[in-house]
């Protein structure tokens, strides 16, 4: 079975899934970059990865015909950037592909923005209807967006970002996190999407009612100058510590007890509730980005607040403060949901599994939850 994921950049949210798709018997996994790296994205801490699998169609035209080569030949396509003029020879052949996108309403859907995109699927895909596409949804509004405009019903299956799993012994994970003050963790872009003065605000609150804590922020951006003039006043409470490489934002994730997760309906998915929930950390996480939409069961395995609500982020914040053995539980419930059910291996079997059976023509299995259950 072959495989070809065609995506912008080849970072190490694509790594884990590559990497357990080529670690499949009788599987090849190539991944086609089709643009490049965003300077952006190397001044937060992001390096590229080495594999023999990525192929960069913009770095000449050798890898643009390799690239045309896998898009037509491959026994499977996953599309998030590509080019649509192989999308159309793809179908022409009818080979199985899932176009894969994180929610087109970000930020909330009115009637113009519906309608826009209403015309613009009509005008694109609507043609392969009765053609064996089908769509991963990054997160479980994405479907809910298309469906909204009436696409890929029945044909939309729940998918995510797959971050590195870290498989340890879930007490010693729970030993390393600190008992004498609670943990807090933020980390992201200081922008305002992103919400990064409720951690700041409900941590002054807590503190003056007595509360023992602390809280770290990992990221850079526009609102740090602010937030640090703030936090002033908390001393050593608050720690800045700008960017760094995603293997180390981990070790601060095992130390932490709490990750707070404030991004408002422009974050498509959040893959640092991933990491976090694999590091044990109880997630206090906003209701509208797709990793809180997809993996987190409220009061399981995280706590989520309506979207913008500062109040109801303290309340829930408070509640885990307040009670140590409540957020150990949901850290520990955290580090199971990742363990069994979304982490790459689990989608690369499944994924794989439901493929085969399509490829010859059996009914695909069919998923009851997680990943690649219908939605």
């Amino acid at each position: 079975m072959t495989i070809v994921i065609f995506s912008s950049v080849f970072n190490h949210h694509s790594l884990p899934l590559c990497d357990a798709l080529n670690g499949i018997p009788d599987v090849e996994c190539y991944f086609v970059e089709t643009q490049h790296e965003e300077e952006q994205r190397k001044n937060l801490g992001y390096h590229p990865y080495q594999r023999d699998y990525v192929i960069n169609m913009l770095s000449s035209d050798e890898n643009r015909a390799r690239a045309r080569s896998l898009a037509l030949g491959a026994d499977i396509m996953i599309a998030g950037v590509f080019p649509y003029e192989l999308l159309l020879e793809r179908m022409k052949e009818n080979k199985l592909t899932f176009l894969c996108q994180e929610r087109m309403f970000k930020g909330g859907a009115t009637f113009v923005r519906r309608l826009r995109a209403w015309f613009y699927n009509m005008r694109k895909f609507a043609r392969f209807k009765n053609k064996p596409l089908y769509f991963l949804s990054m997160g479980d509004g994405a479907a809910m967006d298309y469906h909204s405009i009436g696409f890929y019903k029945n044909k939309a299956f729940r998918w995510a970002y797959f971050t590195h799993f870290e498989e340890c012994n879930l007490d010693a994970l729970m030993q390393k996190k600190p008992t004498d003050e609670v943990e807090i963790l933020f980390v992201g872009r200081l922008i305002p999407l992103k919400n990064p003065d409720y951690p700041l605000r409900a941590a002054k609150a807590l503190i003056k009612e007595g509360y023992n804590l602390h809280l770290t922020y990992i990221g850079t951006g526009e609102l740090e100058d602010s937030l640090k003039k703030d936090a002033e006043l908390l001393g050593n409470s608050v720690t800045f510590l700008g960017s760094m490489p995603p293997e180390r934002v981990r070790e601060f994730m095992d130390r932490a007890n709490i990750l707070a997760f404030t991004s408002n309906s422009m974050e498509g998915w959040g893959a640092v509730v991933n990491e976090a929930m694999n590091s044990g950390c109880a997630v206090v996480a906003s209701s509208a980005p797709g990793s809180v939409i997809t993996m987190i069961r409220d009061g399981e395995c995280g706590l989520v607040f309506d979207e913008e609500n500062y109040d109801k982020f303290c309340t829930k914040l408070r509640e885990l403060v307040a009670n140590p053995d409540l957020t150990k539980k949901i850290g520990r419930n955290a580090y199971t949901t990742i363990a069994d059910s979304y982490n790459a291996e689990v989608a690369a079997k499944r994924f794989t599994d439901f493929c085969a059976k399509m490829l010859a023509g059996e009914p695909p299995v069919n998923y009851s939850e997680g990943i690649m259950q219908k939605i």
